[in-house]
């Protein structure tokens, strides 16, 4: 059975994208524009990685994140950051991977490959 990676980014555009390059490579994907549907999608979708952007309008990507390391049930699940900011783009300590767009979908591929397998 693949591994499903839930996409939270505001920019449909940029999740669509992703999505169809993690589909090729073999793993299932669900997306969420926002915050809240991010947190309804993790409890819906059980995803085995959640790939997170920082910059979600209204600064949900950070409360988000704030929110995700607090709840236990979600501590479990890998989490990898993304930013187009590079102001903003700090490693983030509680992901296994963090990104400054634009980014090497071959080198968010290995990060996801050594994370959850192939």
């Amino acid at each position: 059975m693949a591994k499903k990676i839930l996409i939270i980014d505001n920019n449909m555009k940029i999740a669509g994208m992703l999505a169809e390059f993690l589909s090729r490579h073999g793993y299932d994907t669900c997306s969420a524009s926002d915050g809240v549907e991010g947190f309804e999608a993790v409890h819906k979708e059980e995803p085995d990685l959640i790939i997170l952007d920082l910059q979600l309008a209204d600064e949900w990507g950070s409360r988000f994140f704030r929110m995700f390391t607090e709840v236990e049930e979600f501590k479990k699940i890998p989490l990898i950051v993304k930013s187009g900011r590079r102001e903003t783009y700090i490693p983030v300590e509680r992901a296994v991977a963090s990104f400054l767009k634009p980014f090497n979908l071959l080198e968010l591929l290995d990060v996801i490959n050594k994370t959850i397998g192939e």
